[in-house]
């Protein structure tokens, strides 16, 4: 989003951040305004790590488009961009690197403009915009940027790309027809418009784009001044929703409610649940220190009453993982803690490092065959198991998911 003259200049990141977060675009329209200055940036190695494995897997697919196809790149800001973009499309060249689409306000950068075989015009041809994305799966804010490149071609080029392409993670293409996910990016569009045209009140509710977003301090602060509900453990959006229409919009508000209060759509053991953990976080606060309550009665089978007796078998397993290595992540510590025998005794701690697929491997199977405690299968979430001891338990959750780089940690019993 820039301000160039009387002219609001928006771009693809513009549609999909409205989509996820309203109050960041109420944010950014600010900046653009010039009443708000831009967010400090500060230096994230993990999203650093994430641009340069953007970069090169696009730089990775490009090497194989020009391998067997002829590509034109489009300097990056250059003041003609557009005119070039539009001059290689006219040309008829195959791949049109790193184009730009310019329409009214809109400005668009897709990765790759595709030549097809369709007839536009005075052309025997057309072109259908393709992204590069690190996920394995397309996400929503990929395909809106996709449909956005592509309202952009129909306009450049008088016709609709009937394709649009992702090429994922693992450099598989993924093909999308337009016209089933047009609707949606028009409303969403049209949207933005209304918005930035006039701004509406919004308020920094805690949504997944927070995980990125270069404003989350600024509301992370703003949710705190004013003690949100959102900051109650546990509590869930629309049990939210459901307390504000009572009035109710700050944890000191919650914790306050009368034990006889029924909210309509709260079901009432929820109620309690959240109405406790917002009077033990006021509680906390006000005697500056950590405070807690003991559940009383708990129910066979929930929460840690799931866990099966201790038994002197028992190992404790804890996996650290990195989602970046290697292309699909690597378990690269697995750390077993093993209680002595007696029970008496200080346990012991194994620790089992991996720095390649093969290490990964070996690592787990050399040690769980060397105690005959555990067989871990690599690549399926069933772990069975062999005791030693006839009294060690079973439970009945025994599954370890190895997914890619993930970490987790768990009890074999």
């Amino acid at each position: 989003m820039k301000r160039e003259g009387p002219t609001l200049r928006l771009a693809a990141t513009d549609v999909t951040t409205f989509a996820a977060c309203a109050r960041a675009t109420t944010l950014d329209l600010d900046v653009a305004n010039g009443t708000r200055p831009r967010p400090p940036l500060y230096p994230d190695p993990s999203a650093q790590l994430l641009r340069d494995r953007g970069l090169a897997h696009e730089a990775a697919y490009l090497a194989r488009l020009r391998a067997s196809r002829s590509v034109e790149e489009i300097p990056d800001h250059s003041p003609d961009a557009a005119d070039r973009t539009l001059d290689a499309m006219a040309r008829g060249v195959d791949i049109i690197y790193q184009g730009t689409l310019r329409a009214g306000p809109w400005l668009g950068r897709p990765d790759f403009l595709v030549r097809v075989e369709r007839p536009h015009g005075a052309w025997p041809w057309s072109y259908e915009p393709a992204d590069a994305k690190l996920a394995l799966t397309a996400k929503v804010h990929a395909l809106l940027q996709l449909c956005f490149y592509a309202e952009l071609l129909a306009d450049v080029q008088g016709v609709r790309p009937a394709h649009m392409t992702l090429v994922l993670g693992d450099m598989h293409e993924e093909t999308f027809a337009t016209a089933r996910y047009e609707a949606y990016f028009r409303w969403v569009r049209r949207c933005l418009e209304q918005a930035v045209a006039s701004p509406p009140p919004t308020y920094p509710e805690p949504v997944d784009h927070c995980d990125v977003c270069d404003w989350f301090s600024a509301c992370d602060a703003r949710r705190h001044a004013d003690d949100h509900l959102s900051l109650v453990a546990g509590i869930t959006t629309s049990q939210r929703r459901a307390l504000d229409l009572l009035a109710v919009r700050t944890v000191r508000d919650l914790a306050a409610t009368a034990p006889d209060v029924r909210v309509e759509g709260i079901g009432d053991s929820a109620l309690v649940r959240i109405r406790e953990q917002a009077r033990i976080q006021v509680r906390g606060r006000d005697e500056g220190k950590p405070v807690y309550d003991l559940i009383a009665g708990v129910e066979p089978g929930h929460g840690l009453m799931r866990l099966p007796a201790p038994s002197p078998g028992d190992l404790f397993i804890d996996f650290e993982g990195d989602p970046y290595a290697l292309g699909d992540g690597i378990e690269y510590l697995l750390g077993i803690v093993e209680p002595a025998p007696d029970g008496a005794s200080e346990a012991s701690y194994t620790p089992l490092w991996a720095f390649d697929r093969a290490g990964e491997r070996a690592a787990l199977r050399s040690r769980c065959r060397c105690a005959r405690y555990v067989e871990i299968c690599i690549g399926s979430s069933v772990v069975p198991r062999t005791r030693s001891r006839p009294s060690a338990n079973a439970s009945p959750d025994h599954g370890v998911s190895r997914a890619a780089g993930g970490a987790g940690e768990g009890r074999l019993c």
